[in-house]
């Protein structure tokens, strides 16, 4: 028994199957750039956020500070990490800096960035959070009642 495919449905079946590697290899692309853009505008905006702070006369002390916090669950202690953006001072007070892109991020308003904000006062003990929108030009302290530095 001799089973023949015809060679258009060959070619088509190869054709079906580089057409999908292909698409495939072209959305890897665009997802590479795209992040690579993205990555360039975070850089940009975390460097026009530290010459805003160094502008309004804050010394930047560190960047991308990592801070541990510790919570109880069912009675056991958990430890966890977060990571600020900066440290800096400002005559004799210390104060964790948060870069935020774009009116709803940056407003303190925002519930998910207000509940960052409080993280970082409680993990660094700070006198406040700066708040700074780069895009807006706009830094915004934060304090909150009842933390260490609120």
């Amino acid at each position: 028994m001799d089973i023949r495919i015809p060679a258009a449905a060959v070619t088509a079946a190869f054709l079906v199957g580089a057409g999908l590697v292909l698409g495939r290899l072209a959305a890897r692309r665009r997802t590479r750039r795209r992040m690579a853009v993205h990555r360039a505008l975070g850089r940009a905006g975390e460097e026009r956020a530290l010459d805003l702070l160094r502008e309004a006369g804050y010394r930047v002390l560190d960047t991308q500070v990592r801070g541990r916090g510790r919570i109880r669950v069912d009675g056991r202690p958990v430890t966890f990490e977060v990571r600020a953006d900066a440290l800096v001072r400002r005559w004799f007070r210390r104060y964790v800096a948060e870069f935020k892109g774009g009116a709803e991020a940056a407003s303190p308003a925002n519930r998910a960035t207000r509940r960052q904000l409080l993280e970082y006062a409680r993990v660094f003990g700070v006198r406040g959070i700066l708040l700074v929108d780069a895009a807006a030009g706009r830094i915004r302290r934060v304090e909150f009642p009842g933390t260490p530095g609120g």
